[in-house]
């Protein structure tokens, strides 16, 4: 397995030792959808997570996902999970041909530690009360956008484009 920089990194011991604890990831309603329609208008996408690059691709494989993602930013690429994103910032010239402003990224996310990591890197953030977070919770911390699902990215997506650019 390899990491962004071609070095070798260990299968994470948790996958190695309980592979069936992957078996059975489900997809939440709308993601299917939102990551269609960011494709189909020419929205560029990466994935930003905690997990190990070889844990995320087993479960985005699992959940039919993984041929989506050619770029992200992972866990085990640095230990605090804040520069995540600002490596995601600095990739994103690599990925794209172009660098991002980060004032026109946006992390999607379900904990305050997502927005958090979001904040730190001068990103936006939509946070998504579908995870152990309620909307309450998230809310405390500032979301950009809060939701209760990532359902209709039709409507959610443009409103955050809308609100990105200010209009």
């Amino acid at each position: 397995m390899y990491d962004d920089n071609n070095k070798t990194t260990p299968i994470p011991f948790r996958y190695r030792r309980y592979p069936a604890l992957y078996q059975d990831v489900k997809v939440l309603e709308g993601v299917p959808e939102a990551i269609a329609y960011c494709i189909g208008n020419n929205i560029p996408i990466a994935l930003l997570t905690g997990n190990y690059r070889e844990t995320a691709f087993v479960k985005l494989n699992r959940a039919g996902l993984d041929h989506y993602f050619s770029h992200g930013s992972f866990g085990c690429n640095h230990t605090d999970r804040n520069m995540l994103a600002e490596q995601a910032v600095e990739l994103t010239e690599s990925w794209y041909g172009q660098r991002s402003d980060p004032s026109r990224m946006v992390v999607i996310g379900d904990t305050p530690r997502d927005i958090e990591c979001a904040r730190h890197a001068g990103l936006h953030v939509v946070a998504v009360s579908t995870g152990h977070y309620n909307s309450e919770v998230l809310a405390r911390h500032k979301p950009d956008m809060l939701l209760g699902g990532l359902n209709n990215p039709e409507n959610w997506i443009p409103a955050c484009i809308r609100q990105i650019n200010g209009d």
